[in-house]
């Protein structure tokens, strides 16, 4: 073979292989709105021809403050959080008190110049223009860990994402502080409940007696009893006279 076939092989070679040599961590999509709820890919490729990568952490920015992580089929995913600094109400009615800091898939393998999809869901800052960093580590079987965590242009840069203006078309989450929680009103003790029924029962009692007692009496106090058993002795002594009268006058 000649020369110049042998330098256009390895041309063709080093052209081939370079995009494999030179992945790196990437999201898809790169570019996310404001204020929107972003569904992200992170990109993993595996660059070690003789090990596998076994483990992947993703470092989640401080001004990221809503994270899920959809499961990834063959990954387990554990995560770490922190307490907010307030708590966030997410929505109409879920309130959240603690926000993830690193999310880590294991468990599974990316083997040969494979690369694995990662998913994401969070909540885009509402800060456009500005360019978050995801700084991550990949660990191989051979237990070499390397580090993406550098500027764009070096050598292992963290993947980046870049927050571009509000979208109104865009899927979207409110989040904003949670307002103060008001205590909840107590139940009626039941003491307080039997106290005022015994309350409007007595309170009926005396009513009802009361009306009792002002029909039984005259406007005088006088007792209608009393007005009856008068009446019937006038009565009887004015029978008692007529009958007198008529034996008189008979004899």
């Amino acid at each position: 073979m000649s020369r110049r076939r042998v330098a256009l092989v390895a041309a063709v070679g080093a052209l081939v292989a370079a995009p494999a040599a030179h992945a790196h961590f990437a999201f898809v999509p790169g570019e996310v709105p404001a204020r929107s709820i972003a569904r992200l890919q992170l990109q993993v490729p595996n660059e070690e021809p003789n090990a596998s990568t076994v483990r992947v952490a993703v470092q989640i920015p401080d001004s990221v403050l809503f994270v899920r992580v959809p499961p990834t089929p063959g990954w387990q995913v554990e995560v770490e959080r922190e307490p907010l600094d307030e708590p966030l109400l997410v929505g109409d009615r879920r309130v959240v008190e603690e926000r993830i800091t690193v999310v880590t898939w294991s468990g599974g393998e990316i083997t040969g110049s494979n690369s694995q999809s990662f998913a994401l869901r969070l909540a885009v800052p509402r800060a456009a223009g500005q360019t978050l960093a995801f700084q991550a580590t990949q660990t191989y079987s051979d237990d070499q860990v390397v580090e993406w965590i550098g500027e764009p242009g070096s050598e292992n840069p963290a993947p980046l994402l870049t927050v571009t203006p509000f979208d109104p078309s865009a899927p979207s989450l409110a989040i904003r502080p949670a307002p103060a929680e008001e205590p909840p009103s107590p139940p009626p003790s039941t003491t307080e409940e039997e106290t005022e029924t015994a309350s409007a029962e007595e309170e009926t009692e005396d009513t009802e007696t009361t009306a009792v007692q002002a029909s039984d009496e005259d406007d005088d106090g006088v007792s209608v009893p009393l007005l009856v058993a008068l009446a019937l002795g006038i009565a009887a002594a004015f029978a008692a006279g007529i009958w007198l009268m008529a034996r008189r006058r008979a004899g």
